[in-house]
């Protein structure tokens, strides 16, 4: 599930664009700026299962890679499956930390802890959207500028988008025949961060903390 749409994207750079470019805006640049979210968060954002496995190392508290944790299916630690509450054996905060309840995490083995789980978001938090959807709408606005530069005869381009009665020549992607036409690297279309701070900031609150 991407984080955003294209008519996310539309909606900030303000043009309706063609079938074709929604398509290349939907397959290259929303997954480049979904994989930069995730890597700058730390963990996918999508809810799904997840089988995770852990060193206990003598913890007292392990945290999980994926937030944040809906439910536990089930846990086993040196192979004995173990019980959640206050009262048994182990309790899991919002975190996506699990904290033995008495005593601390086997340490008797590498990879001696396994978690099955489900965590993320069924639906992707506004602030996550919109800032997908932001970064693309930058990396976009960098295509339509490489456009018209390539336009002007500066750059060498392969695909001719109108839209709103603007010629912008645009390389994302096309088909003419057998052969197919698009940029590999949406990065080449960008030049500057594709994160500000303004970014992080919406992002803050769903960013991993490191367990010290």
């Amino acid at each position: 599930m991407a984080l955003c749409s294209y008519s996310d994207v539309e909606a900030i750079v303000g043009i309706d664009f063609s079938s074709t470019v929604q398509t290349s805006i939907t397959n290259n640049f929303i997954p480049y700026s979904d994989k930069i979210i995730k890597t700058y968060i730390g963990y996918e954002i999508e809810q799904t299962n997840h089988t995770e496995t852990i060193f206990g190392n003598n913890m007292r508290e392990l945290s999980l890679k994926h937030l944040p944790v809906n439910s536990i299916t089930s846990i086993t630690e040196d192979g004995t499956t173990l019980t959640e509450g206050n009262e048994e054996d182990f309790v899991v905060h919002p975190n996506g930390r699990l904290e033995r309840v008495l005593g601390r995490w086997s340490g008797s083995k590498p990879r001696n802890v396994v978690i099955v789980y489900n965590a993320g978001y069924g639906t992707i938090p506004e602030d996550i959207r919109f800032t997908s959807a932001r970064v693309s709408a930058r990396m976009v606005l960098s295509a339509l500028n490489m456009g018209s530069q390539a336009k002007a005869g500066a750059v060498d381009t392969h695909l001719a988008d109108s839209t709103n009665g603007a010629d912008m020549a645009v390389v994302l992607e096309e088909r003419i025949g057998d052969l197919t036409v698009k940029f590999a690297d949406p990065l080449a279309y960008f030049d500057g961060d594709l994160l500000k701070s303004s970014d992080k900031m919406l992002l803050s609150p769903y960013k991993k903390q490191v367990l010290v």
